[in-house]
């Protein structure tokens, strides 16, 4: 704490929200689609201006990967380029000069004009749903990639994407992420389209046309940069600076906050006004997942925590969710969360901004890769954010201040965590904080069961006072779970290896926290009898979030195409 406090002020005084706001103007005019190559040329935008403007004591890398070499439990997209897109509603015509989330990323090209009537798709995991697709084009809010393998096969002429909870006029952004092997197969286009044009699409005719090509992947680029010696290992921040222009919020906002979190330190170590760090401080930019399953295991023995900026820019009120704290999984405490709790603590009093929210794990962003690595992680994020994902998150959404809070607060904590060893009563004392706020939204619910489970179990895993276990709380389950693999990334992993599993998953995998709790901490935390592990989720996220029904399902479903062994 000491420590937080007398940096807090030297680092918010250099932060520059001006100098962010100008480089992520900048930044958000690239088109930045995983396997393309404009996602190359803003890499080679960040590493200009990260020379540029730092300090002699930064050192700048930008690198590149082959899809080839990413995880399976990953999977990298085919390379792809797109030229234009136009999709033509009834009277209403998209362009993708207008909407440049129109077309749908790694989409194949059209071949030409397609012309069919419209099918609206009611529930996207029935299988019978795609029975009327044949020649027709299919319209749905569904899992993309899942939906696309179902119109296809159904003999569709294309899929029309939207996303219910945008506003009206918003084009979703929306990826199929197609690997190589599929973009030789796999041959009608997808767009997306806003939800306004849902109501009374079915039979209507729709015309769709899209210029792309499907190519080997050009390479997928990363960011290193660091102070100190590059062989030592350190703290790091963070951030994934894919999707599509504009990109603001998402995730432009993150990756400009860890430019400027590099360029804050390297000023104020290289003058002296803050000593030369007792660890390496790193900053690594790079695709979602795709980047961090590449990057982070090659770094994993030199990378000691990890702090993830995503989403951290937007202002602040209206639709728009608060700044939340997220901390790591229950299986690998992380001082990087006490850290960065204190230390955005200390530059919100300073700013005088209003508050930030203190959560428990949940996934969905380069974090859950760290902890998958077993590097603990904690993640800023704004939640939620009403233009999520679409053309509207433009710059004219973002904020300075928050831009300044998020960069500032996370060179705080980076350099609080090069600086310190081991667990301290701080740590202890988050955890307490935490613990707090997790037991009490149970209990605001009713479930005593699941509050109790939390001060006895979580306690316990956060190293502070815990109870006994409720009396009451029963359940069976003595086999032992074992992962093989660190966790899954998403539905389409598992559509891979059989697509009826895939949607049995979505059926009770809804995204947000079950997805948190069923796919990512149940690996997690694995090599755990059942009961031990359902047990502690609920202790998690509540027994509203975790029901033993779907629990145990999803182990039966997971371990019936080996990607779990229960034994």
């Amino acid at each position: 704490m000491e420590l937080i406090g007398s940096v807090s002020s030297k680092v918010l005084k250099k932060t520059s929200d001006y100098r962010e706001m100008r480089l992520l103007s900048n930044f958000s005019w690239f088109n930045r689609i995983q396997g393309s190559v404009e996602i190359i040329d803003a890499a080679r935008y960040l590493e200009e201006k990260l020379v540029e403007l730092s300090k002699d004591n930064l050192e700048v890398e930008v690198l590149k990967f082959g899809g080839s070499t990413v995880p399976e439990w990953i999977g990298a997209p085919t390379g792809w380029i797109h030229r234009r897109t136009w999709v033509k509603v009834g009277q209403v015509e998209l362009s993708s000069t207008s909407h440049p989330t129109l077309p749908v990323a790694h989409s194949p090209p059209s071949d030409g004009k397609v012309n069919g009537k419209a099918v609206l798709i009611g529930d996207w995991k029935k299988r019978e749903e795609y029975e009327k697709a044949k020649g027709k084009v299919v319209v749905s809010s569904g899992n993309p990639y899942i939906v696309y393998r179902l119109a296809m096969e159904s003999g569709a002429l294309a899929v029309l994407l939207y996303s219910d909870d945008l506003p009206p006029q918003a084009v979703p952004y929306k990826s199929l992420f197609i690997n190589r092997e599929e973009a030789t197969k796999f041959d009608i286009p997808a767009a997306s389209i806003p939800n306004y044009l849902v109501k009374g699409i079915d039979g209507k005719e729709v015309s769709l046309f899209l210029d792309s090509d499907l190519k080997k992947d050009p390479g997928f680029p990363y960011i290193v940069a660091w102070i100190g010696d590059r062989n030592s290992k350190g703290p790091a921040v963070i951030a994934h600076m894919c999707h599509p222009s504009p990109g603001a919020n998402d995730n432009g906002s993150g990756t400009i906050s860890t430019v400027e979190s590099a360029l804050v330190l390297s000023e104020l170590i290289e003058s002296g006004e803050l000593r030369s760090p007792d660890k390496t401080i790193r900053f690594f930019l790079f695709p979602e997942y795709t980047g961090s399953s590449v990057v982070l295991q090659r770094y994993s023995g030199l990378v000691t925590e990890t702090i993830n900026l995503d989403m951290v820019g937007g202002r602040p009120g209206g639709e728009n969710g608060p700044l939340r704290l997220v901390g790591s999984s229950v299986s690998i405490p992380s001082r990087s969360a006490a850290s960065l709790y204190y230390s955005l603590t200390a530059a919100s009093k300073i700013m005088n901004f209003g508050g930030f929210s203190l959560v428990g794990y949940e996934g969905g962003s380069d974090h859950d890769v760290s902890i998958s690595y077993g590097i603990p992680s904690a993640m800023l994020n704004q939640w939620p954010d009403k233009v999520y994902h679409s053309d509207l998150d433009d710059v004219d959404r973002i904020s300075r201040e928050m831009l300044k809070l998020s960069s500032s607060s996370a060179s705080i904590s980076l350099y609080e965590l090069s600086s310190l060893e081991g667990i301290n009563e701080e740590v202890k004392s988050y955890y307490r904080e935490l613990l707090k706020e997790i037991v009490y939204d149970h209990a605001s619910r009713g479930e005593m069961a699941s509050a109790k489970l939390a001060l006895s179990l979580l306690a316990e895993r956060f190293g502070i006072e815990s109870s006994q276990p409720p009396s009451e709380w029963k359940v069976e389950g003595e086999e032992t779970i074992k992962s093989n693999y660190p966790m899954i990334g998403s539905l389409n992993f598992v559509a891979r290896k059989d697509l009826d599993v895939a949607l049995s998953l979505a059926r009770i995998v809804d995204g947000g926290i079950s997805m948190s709790a069923y796919l990512r901490e149940l690996f997690f935390l694995s090599n755990s009898s059942i009961k031990d592990l359902y047990s502690l989720i609920v202790a998690e996220y509540g027994e509203r979030q975790v029901k033993w029904e779907d629990f145990t399902n999803v182990i039966k479903l997971l371990s019936g195409v080996g990607i779990i062994e229960v034994g």
